[in-house]
């Protein structure tokens, strides 16, 4: 998946513990070679944009475990970069630290659950519904649709992971894009019925 100097990532999420940092969504090949991360801690969030230097964001917000979540990182550059993060539809609030940077076009992967492939900040627990999209979503548009599914088709769509189409190791991308993911230490059984309030 490419990106642009305009990207929105959005997911439900349930985490099962507090404690470690935990990725939904990185690409890159190493911490310190990254496109971008987004991140849960404890009552924490981090959003970062390029190689773990910034422009970044992080807040301290409630995150309760057991307890399906919607995040929402927003990252537009106009001169400068701003970063914004939405849970269940409320700005977070805090502001972009660190230089402008946009990430790249390049092939570096996109990994769910995980900060780069090589395994780093595992998510413990469930995800749900990601997108990422070309453009910046509105609060509007992201409180209309954080409890529905998608068409697939929408404008700016990049990626669409419904995390209910696929089967053994592979993850059907619901968007017009197919950008099927592969799933690793993951087979037929260790599919689950999801009961995020979508």
């Amino acid at each position: 998946l490419t990106s642009t100097s305009v990207l929105t990532i959005s997911a439900w999420f349930k985490k099962e513990s507090d404690g470690n940092w935990m990725s939904i969504v990185g690409k890159g090949t190493s911490d310190t070679d990254e496109e971008y991360v987004l991140m849960v801690k404890d009552d924490q969030v981090y959003f970062d944009v390029g190689d773990g230097g910034g422009p970044y964001i992080q807040r301290s917000v409630t995150i309760d475990p057991e307890t399906w979540h919607h995040i929402t990182a927003i990252h537009t550059r106009s001169g400068v970069s701003a970063l914004k993060v939405y849970l269940n539809g409320v700005d977070i609030g805090g502001s972009t630290v660190g230089s402008s940077r946009t990430p790249n076009d390049n092939s570096y992967p996109v990994t769910i659950g995980s900060r780069v492939p090589s395994g780093s900040t595992y998510f413990e627990g469930q995800i749900d519904e990601l997108r990422i999209w070309d453009d910046a979503r509105t609060v509007t548009e992201i409180r209309d649709n954080m409890h529905k599914e998608l068409a697939g088709d929408e404008s700016g769509l990049v990626a669409y992971y419904k995390m209910s189409d696929g089967s053994g190791t592979s993850l059907t991308d619901n968007s017009s894009n197919s950008n099927t993911g592969t799933l690793t230490n993951m087979d037929n059984a260790d599919w689950v019925t999801s009961q995020a309030p979508i």
